[in-house]
């Protein structure tokens, strides 16, 4: 019964095929002033580009500029991984545009209050009572406008200026001291190295401000094994030279100039209890660099053949 009642209603048809069903006009231009709907043009009077920014040159090319550089959308939300430096800067435009209406508006409600006391000194000297109440009325209605503006305007969020931490003096001065390879092509390793270790002295709680902590440092970076920092010792004796470091039952060794990672040179080698009970096995002092290098690099090379 409903199923006939249905096939049976067709007042939707009835009332397009007179011109009269308000769904859809198809519009086959751009949104402007005037749009073309099949093929006729016709003057546009439902549009809500009020200012005519849909079809502005202006916008439009920035509009290919944006899509250009970010693509066709932000492929998530503003929470997750939405969030485009061009939001931030049209809010902190947007934001900046609120302030200054908030303070014009302050700055014409202040005037206004300057004016209604004026008025209100000329009653008192009149004596004109009923004059008074209503421009004492007056004055706190403007000032009460005057407080909920400062309120909003304190609400706008501020641009906060992004300002450089001034690197201490004598960090500074160690810089310059170290400036040969310091942040220097061809020294990633030493650079990698004192960054590592100012990060360690920083967790152990050394303070930047005293000249002991970069003191540390260049002992520290003596003793790293990086061939660079020891090239003034490389006389000195083999005792000198040892520094077999057990920690965590892993044991570093004073080996320069040779890696597990393939492909890479000049970085420390660091040989396990096992490997130095391994070299012993074999007859190997591991007191003599010269013998434990060797045998590192044949731990090297047994490593990268995955063997």
């Amino acid at each position: 019964m409903l199923k006939q009642k249905m096939k049976a209603y067709d007042r939707p048809q009835k009332v397009a095929a007179a011109g009269l069903y308000p769904f859809f006009r198809v519009i086959e231009s751009e949104q402007d002033t005037e749009v073309t709907i099949n093929g006729e043009q016709v003057l546009m009077f439902g549009s809500n580009s009020y200012l005519g920014l849909t079809t502005h040159p202006a916008l439009k090319e920035a509009s290919k500029s944006a899509i250009d550089k970010y693509g066709s959308g932000c492929a998530g939300s503003r929470f997750l991984n939405g969030t485009l430096d061009l939001h931030i800067e049209l809010e902190e435009k947007l934001a900046a545009m609120e302030k200054r209406t908030y303070d014009i508006a302050n700055k014409s409600l202040g005037n206004q209050l300057s004016s209604v006391s004026n008025q209100l000194k000329s009653a008192i000297e009149e004596g004109n009572t009923d004059e008074q109440v209503k421009l004492y009325e007056s004055m706190a209605e403007i000032r009460s406008q005057m407080t909920k503006t400062e309120d909003y305007a304190a609400r706008v969020p501020q641009k906060t200026e992004k300002s450089e931490k001034k690197a201490p003096p004598l960090a500074t001065e160690w810089v310059k001291e170290n400036s040969k390879w310091f942040n220097k092509p061809g020294y990633r390793k030493e650079t990698a190295m004192a960054y590592g270790i100012d990060a360690e002295l920083t967790e152990e709680g050394w303070d930047v401000h005293d000249p002991g902590y970069y003191d540390e440092m260049t002992k520290r970076l003596k003793e790293s094994g990086l061939s660079y920092f020891n090239k003034s010792e490389e006389n000195t004796s083999k005792a000198a030279e040892e520094n077999v470091v057990q920690k965590n039952n892993r044991v570093q060794s004073p080996v320069a100039g040779v890696s597990r990672k393939k492909g890479t040179t000049g970085n420390r080698v660091k040989l396990t209890s096992d490997d130095l009970s391994t070299a012993k096995t074999f007859g190997i002092d591991i007191s003599d660099e010269v013998a434990l290098k060797r045998f590192a690099k044949e731990v090297k090379s047994f490593s990268d053949t995955g063997q």
